[in-house]
């Protein structure tokens, strides 16, 4: 089977070409990761030309960790949360309540 690149346009048959198809998928799943990534802080919202933060709590800003080389990451049940490095196990992280 040989396939060509579509310009999005349907063909003869009134089908859509298998990349344009494709395309579409990929631009939706990209556009759900970048809103979710911003309703949990991780990339600014934008509104106009400003940004906009999700919340007034900066606690949670990458710039702005509670303890020097603090990390951004996500605890067990997936929300935002600041690990710093182990003293005694310098391969591991503690989490900061």
């Amino acid at each position: 089977m040989r396939v060509l690149a579509s310009s999005g346009r349907s063909n003869a048959n009134g089908r859509m070409g298998v990349s344009a198809s494709v395309s579409k998928t990929v631009r939706s799943i990209v556009k759900d990761a970048i809103t979710e990534l911003q309703m949990l802080g991780f990339l600014p919202q934008l509104s106009g030309d400003r940004r906009v933060s999700p919340s007034n709590d900066t606690s949670m800003m990458a710039s702005n960790p509670p303890v020097p080389n603090a990390r951004l990451g996500r605890d067990p049940q997936g929300n935002p949360a600041w690990y710093m490095p182990n003293p005694d196990q310098p391969e591991n992280y503690l989490h900061i309540k």
